[in-house]
């Protein structure tokens, strides 16, 4: 029962249906507290670290912009507590199973309504040249939100983490979760080509080759899939970015080979610009023509400072470090290991190269969530309470 109760708080909370994730937070918090109140109110490091990186993000912040109650609440309670409930939740629910049911609830939950609204944006209207997504369900003051590409795919993009999955042998308990998996993450790949968005294409075949050169030697791989997943690619290929004459071919093809990348303001030149000002602007704050500079640690920095930055950047590397524990740990499957692993990197590599903080706040904190967990299964540690 407790356990239905927490996948259901969860599960609503990243769905964030019409702005509630402020209040479902305080749920889960509580959740946790009265059943397990001993392990929940218990300070390590790492909540030293949010606890430092709350408040000082919020004294700093407040010297550049004028900040309001729900945002002092969100950046000085709210990373911790969701910190606390991942780790706590990674703990509990014991088994893989459990834990790849706990993060494929949240991770369809996280993109479920981005999935659904770019979907029926193109049923009714075809492509959308403007990059522009109308999403439903998500402000209590507006129907429709509008929202741009970039900050459509960070919800969507982390369901790509299934797929180097459905190159090996499934078997067990697992395999339910990876076939279904597979299914979303086509229905990404093709959301995110509608909004022409490039980023999940580099992010996808960051995690085959990394996945395939870690797996050579430990596992199986099913030939069937890699010829099925091959041939789409192929398909895929010839029929979104190649020349053909199709709107959404040309779109697309038109976003790949722009200039965008290399040319000036390009993410290069913005991550340089934000190290430079780093030393210039310690405090952040300095009035720019851009709004963030596509990198979590930067953009924070940009808002209030280097000393919540520096915090920020001590929990990541803790986060890395755990995740490479949980990888490389001979406690765990070797299809968990890689699962974890794909979470982990395309999170990661989404922290690094969008908006996190200005362009989805519930996104950040589903990284400080399986931040938790990871937290949780590197220690190896199940706590003496169970579901």
């Amino acid at each position: 029962m407790k356990k239905n109760i927490f996948l259901l708080l969860v599960f609503l909370f990243f769905l964030d249906f019409y702005g509630t994730h402020r209040y479902l937070g305080i749920l889960l918090g509580l959740f946790i507290l009265i059943w397990y109140p001993l392990e929940f109110l218990k300070i390590n490091r790492p909540e030293i670290y949010f606890i430092i990186f709350g408040i000082s993000y919020v004294i700093f912040s407040s010297y550049n912009i004028q900040l309001s109650f729900p945002t002092i609440y969100s950046f000085t309670l709210m990373p911790l507590i969701i910190f606390k409930i991942g780790k706590l939740g990674g703990g509990l629910m014991r088994t893989e199973k459990n834990i790849v049911l706990l993060l494929f609830i949240s991770l369809v939950a996280l993109s479920f309504l981005f999935l659904y609204s770019v979907l029926i944006n193109y049923i009714n209207e075809g492509v959308n040249s403007t990059r522009i997504a109308e999403v439903k369900f998500r402000s209590r003051s507006a129907e429709v939100i509008e929202l741009n590409a970039t900050l459509v795919g960070l919800h969507i993009v982390p369901l790509m983490s299934f797929m180097p999955l459905y190159f090996f042998q499934s078997s067990g308990e697992l395999t339910k979760y990876f076939f279904v998996g597979t299914f979303l993450t086509f229905s990404a790949l093709m959301v995110t080509t509608l909004l022409a968005t490039r980023t999940p294409i580099i992010i996808l075949g960051v995690l085959l080759l990394i996945n395939f050169y870690y797996g050579l030697k430990k596992v199986k791989y099913s030939y069937k899939a890699i010829i099925l997943v091959l041939f789409s690619a192929i398909i895929y290929s010839v029929s979104v970015l190649d020349f053909a004459n199709f709107e959404l071919t040309s779109f697309l093809y038109e976003r790949m080979t722009s200039d965008d990348l290399t040319a000036a303001g390009s993410r290069t030149d913005m991550w340089l610009l934000g190290l430079e000002n780093i030393f210039i602007y310690p405090l952040g704050g300095e009035k720019l023509n851009i709004n963030y500079f596509h990198n979590l640690w930067l953009d924070v920095r940009y808002e209030a400072g280097v000393v919540p930055m520096i915090f920020l950047i001590l929990l990541s590397l803790i986060f890395t470090y755990s995740c490479w524990r949980v990888v490389m740990s001979g406690l765990y499957t070797n299809q968990f290991k890689f699962f974890i692993g794909s979470v982990y990197l395309t999170l990661f590599l989404m922290m690094f190269m969008e908006p996190v903080i200005q362009g989805s706040f519930v996104f950040f904190l589903y990284y400080i969530f399986f931040g938790g967990v990871l937290t949780a299964l590197k220690d190896f540690k199940y706590y003496k309470g169970d579901f």
